[in-house]
């Protein structure tokens, strides 16, 4: 259950409930192509289909929209918080809630990381082995690379992602897709990449980008939101 709801319809349900979810995005440089608040797009999508899956057991709490943004603090577009800040704000948050309900944050923003571990509240932020385990249990081509070699920014996976979840707001025109090659060695190209050219990530529309693998990604980004949040749920 969102927060869009009357209050005593929303009381109901808080009564009823044993997690709060606190989304947190981020204003964030992501490119020409993709818009600053790609993370909170992505975040929101994720504990959206939380909700869904789990309409008992949660309730999602309004986005957190300004964030820790280290990587493109001095970028245009970026805006950025100091990480206590935000720690302070979680611990805050959470304790507005009752003893009986566990408080979580939810980011797929990087930089949040510390201040989530700060706040001392359970977490979910996206990690990068999540999408290469599943592009191995679901036996993906190589030519799958959002997964097979995962970029953090701007790149291919985000770009894969917005494409799937919101189209309207990818903007440039796609490069032709990258040549297929073996896991192993898109791994190796990737690296070799960001050794020769640590900003290329934010440059033009990642070729090879594309809704289907963006809907892979995002699904293996919420089964392991979901198992966390189902093996946080049994320990209580």
């Amino acid at each position: 259950m969102n927060f869009d709801r009357t209050n005593h319809l929303f009381a109901d349900h808080l009564d009823s409930s044993k997690t709060f979810v606190i989304p947190v995005g981020s204003v964030e440089y992501h490119g020409q192509h993709l818009p600053v608040t790609t993370d909170t797009i992505i975040t929101n999508a994720l504990v959206n289909e939380l909700g869904r899956q789990r309409p008992d057991s949660v309730v999602i709490g309004p986005t957190i929209p300004y964030s820790v943004s280290r990587g493109s603090r001095n970028a245009p577009g970026t805006f950025s918080i100091a990480e206590e800040i935000l720690a302070q704000t979680l611990r805050s948050l959470a304790s507005c809630l009752p003893p009986s309900m566990t408080t979580i944050a939810v980011s797929a923003h990087g930089d949040n990381l510390g201040a989530m571990i700060d706040a001392g509240i359970p977490f979910w932020v996206p990690r990068i082995h999540i999408l290469v385990d599943a592009a191995t249990r679901w036996e993906l081509p190589a030519t799958a690379a959002g997964m097979w070699s995962p970029d953090s920014h701007a790149g291919r996976t985000e770009t894969s992602m917005l494409l799937a979840i919101a189209p309207e707001a990818v903007s440039a025109t796609p490069e032709p897709p990258i040549q297929a090659v073996t896991p192993e060695q898109a791994t190796n190209r990737f690296r070799d990449s960001i050794a020769i050219d640590p900003g290329a990530e934010h440059g033009s529309y990642p070729g090879g980008a594309n809704q289907e693998e963006g809907l892979a990604i995002m699904a293996a980004f919420s089964d392991d939101l979901i198992a966390c949040f189902d093996d946080l749920f049994r320990s209580r």
